[in-house]
């Protein structure tokens, strides 16, 4: 696998998922070309405006591993937009979801800007 650093939003209340990648990221990643995309569905509480939710249709994929901090994650499962949505920011390439984060302690170091990840084994 190739290592890219990217950044992330965290978002503990996205419960259902493991990472969130944003169609910029898709395209930039080549993500849709490791030809690992499975099944379809939609996720909602979706806004891109900070207004009113709808939905996203998504593609599901296995992203393999994922180094957060000092916290090693495998066989993770990811989304991907179908098409078009969830472009926060062109900093960041997608949402790091609750299902990832229970999986370790985050400590939060407010005057750096910055988040370490302890994950116990």
């Amino acid at each position: 696998g190739t290592e890219k650093p990217l950044q992330f939003m965290l978002d503990s209340g996205a419960g259902g998922m493991n990472i969130i990648f944003h169609e910029r990221a898709k395209e930039q990643l080549r993500l849709a070309e490791r030809g690992n995309v499975t099944r379809s569905s939609s996720i909602t509480g979706i806004s891109s405006d900070g207004g009113s939710t709808g939905s996203l249709g998504v593609g599901s994929m296995n992203i393999g591993s994922v180094a957060l901090s000092h916290a090693l994650f495998r066989n993770l499962s990811a989304y991907v937009p179908e098409r078009g949505g969830l472009d926060i920011s062109m900093h960041m390439a997608g949402i790091l979801c609750n299902d990832l984060l229970i999986q370790c302690h985050a400590v939060y170091d407010y005057p750096r800007n910055r988040v370490l990840f302890v994950k116990d084994n």
